[in-house]
């Protein structure tokens, strides 16, 4: 996106007290989860061997052409051997009956 630089979590949004999200700024939309410091896991495709992770850090940006999107870059260091790589994924608000606006 020309002229629209990612910025770390905590210059871009506010944390909504009673949620634990993030607030979404640009619109009347439910907070975003705030990932840093929870664990995950990952199953390799090849072995079916699950290897558990933690989320260190994050950077989040929220699409300026559809704000019911936000792409999410996260820093994940894996427990057994501490290797360390960046995860690339985004939340988008429901459509569908059973998730519309969530």
């Amino acid at each position: 996106m020309p002229g629209v630089s990612p910025l770390r979590v905590e210059e871009v949004v506010k944390v909504s007290n009673e949620t634990g999200g993030i607030a979404n700024t640009e619109s009347a939309l439910p907070p975003l989860p705030r990932t840093v410091g929870n664990i995950g896991t990952i199953t390799e495709p090849d072995t079916g061997n699950k290897l558990r992770f933690r989320v260190i850090d994050e950077v989040v940006q929220i699409r300026a052409d559809y704000p019911a999107q936000a792409i999410f870059l996260q820093k994940i260091e894996f427990e057994e051997d501490g290797y360390i790589e960046l995860r690339l994924g985004y939340y988008i608000i429901g459509k569908k009956p059973k998730m519309l606006g969530k």
